[in-house]
């Protein structure tokens, strides 16, 4: 009897891991768009959050331990194998989605009047918004803890929020 339920607990640990790996690596691959880049979707949103960040970090130049650390600073973003991760996240001063975008923000860099459901729901549309950010404010400054620091507050700063994403001070989830 001891070993049915041994055998039993193991059988069920071995299937419970396959769900996650399988979830994890659910992402489907649409093939290039007009502008020759390759899209990713996936049904788990970290697995989601990081192509879209390793995409527009890429696409705007920014390093990407730098767009990991705002992700993981904002949201606690634990990398692609965080499988409890939860994007929809608001701030108390009403950033939202996984880089903290705030409406306003969204409404300058994309130069019109965005939805504050899309900045929250869309990993995608939140990153690439966080990462043109991000490289306005770096063609500005000319400097990643001023740029940092505005991200933010709003202003040309230097502070622990900086100093924290500039020294890549963050954790990845490393197992299931």
């Amino acid at each position: 009897m001891k070993n049915k339920i041994k055998l039993l607990i193991l059988l069920t640990s071995i299937i419970m891991l396959g769900l996650f790996y399988y979830k994890s690596q659910f992402i489907i691959v649409k093939p290039k768009n007009h502008l020759g880049h390759v899209e990713w979707k996936s049904e788990v949103p970290s697995v989601e959050l990081y192509y879209a960040i390793l995409k527009y970090s890429k696409e705007f130049n920014i390093p990407t331990d730098y767009a990991f650390g705002i992700a993981y600073v904002e949201t606690g973003y634990q990398g692609p194998l965080h499988f409890t991760y939860d994007h929809r996240q608001i701030s108390s001063v009403g950033a939202l989605g996984p880089m903290q975008v705030m409406p306003s923000t969204a409404n300058w860099i994309n130069k019109s009047k965005v939805d504050k459901s899309i900045v929250l729901n869309d990993i995608d549309f939140n990153v690439r918004t966080s990462m043109k950010l991000l490289r306005q404010l770096k063609d500005k400054y000319d400097s990643w803890l001023v740029v940092f620091g505005y991200y933010n507050t709003g202003y040309p700063v230097i502070n622990d929020y900086a100093r924290k994403v500039y020294n890549k001070q963050y954790t990845w989830k490393s197992n299931i």
